[in-house]
């Protein structure tokens, strides 16, 4: 038996006054002065979790209430709680989960002789379950990576990004390691741009100027107009730097000039020597070649590949006096670019041994790497 108290039990609302919003009405019982228990059956099975009476037209004692609920089960409180005409009792919670109420039973007294009151009893469900709605997971955006892919027949040996409209010179870096190249094409990207001159410098410190013979040649890059090819003068030779001269075309914006060159893709073996080769599928990180004295001595190679593209992580070269030698960079061997130049420093030497340490082969396959010297 639950014990409610009176203070805890009823409130002081006028007649007049009484709040029920938000309470659902189960019924109503007529009651006379003489103080019998007396019972509201619920004909509504709706769940309920709370109670509330409001007393109307006479006061009233109230001594003990009894729930039934639907499945059966019994509550009782004693109340023994006054209620003058108009009062409701505060919420009353009902123990255990949310059920429906069969009957509720009123033990009262009245304290007028001959009067009578008229009790209503209303009911709270439970609060409703606030469902979040579902949470949206934007998938993010991919990004695709920019397009780099070389024009076919050529190989991107770099890039500069050009100020608004600034006049000044840029260098690309090329180097001996990215092999050697009968043509170069410049091309600009993103606005157009109007470039004053560009030198070559080779490996062996010779330069080139497109405009030796035409003091002030203008390379105009706008429209449709985005490349330029340059033949390079001479016998086969490595490149060290190209530096770009350029002004930007009034209207300003931005623009990448970005370098390609072009290799000989029918290598003359004529005055090579080849000193060994290695076939390789990616299963191994290292394959040696082992030459010795009787080879003769060399002051430059040629790397040739066959059979699928290859990158060379490091190639690493033992000389006869037990030094070494290997290129800062890795080498990459695709499609028609399939030999890479090497020029030893110092005075020619015989080459004890040659190691490749190769990567994934990304044509998938074997290779045949050849190491030719002269």
């Amino acid at each position: 038996m639950v014990c409610l108290t009176a203070a805890a039990l009823a409130g002081a609302a006028s007649a007049q006054n009484v709040d029920t919003a938000g309470w659902k009405p189960l019924g109503e019982l007529g009651i006379d002065w003489r103080g019998k228990a007396r019972l509201i059956v619920v004909n509504d099975p709706a769940p309920v979790t709370r109670i509330m009476l409001v007393v109307e037209e006479a006061p009233m004692l109230l001594k003990q209430i009894k729930v039934t609920f639907g499945n059966g089960q019994v509550a009782t409180m004693k109340t023994n709680a006054m209620f003058n005409e108009g009062q409701r009792s505060s919420a009353i919670d009902l123990p255990g989960e949310a059920r429906s109420i069969r009957t509720v039973q009123l033990n009262y007294r009245n304290l007028a002789r001959n009067a009578r009151a008229n009790v209503k009893l209303f009911g709270k469900g439970p609060a409703p379950v606030v469902v979040p709605p579902p949470v949206v997971v934007t998938p993010p955006v991919v990004v695709p990576p920019p397009v780099n892919d070389a024009p076919a027949g050529w190989e991107r040996l770099g890039e500069v990004r050009v100020a608004e409209g600034k006049l000044r010179s840029d260098v690309i870096k090329v180097g001996r390691w990215d092999g050697r190249y009968r043509r170069l094409m410049i091309e600009v990207q993103g606005a157009d741009l109007v470039i004053e001159d560009i030198v070559v410098r080779f490996g062996n410190g010779e330069t080139f100027t497109p405009s030796a013979d035409n003091p002030r040649p203008l390379y105009t890059f706008h429209q449709n107009v985005h490349s330029a090819e340059l033949a390079m003068p001479g016998e086969l030779r490595w490149i060290d730097t190209v530096t770009v001269n350029y002004r930007g075309i009034a209207g300003g914006g931005k623009a990448k000039v970005v370098l390609y060159g072009q290799a000989e893709k029918n290598w003359n073996r004529a005055g090579w020597t080849l000193l060994g080769d290695a076939i390789v599928d990616g299963r191994r990180d290292l394959d040696t070649l082992t030459i010795g004295k009787q080879a003769g001595k060399y002051r430059t190679a040629m790397v040739l590949v066959e059979g699928s593209d290859v990158i060379l992580r490091d190639i690493l070269i033992e000389f006869g006096n037990g030094e070494k030698f290997s290129p800062p960079t890795q080498l990459s061997f695709r499609q028609d670019f399939r030999t890479r130049g090497i020029d030893f420093p110092g005075d020619a030497r015989f080459i004890k041994k040659v190691t490749f340490k190769t990567g994934n082969l990304p044509g998938g396959g074997k290779a045949r790497i050849l190491f030719f010297a002269k």
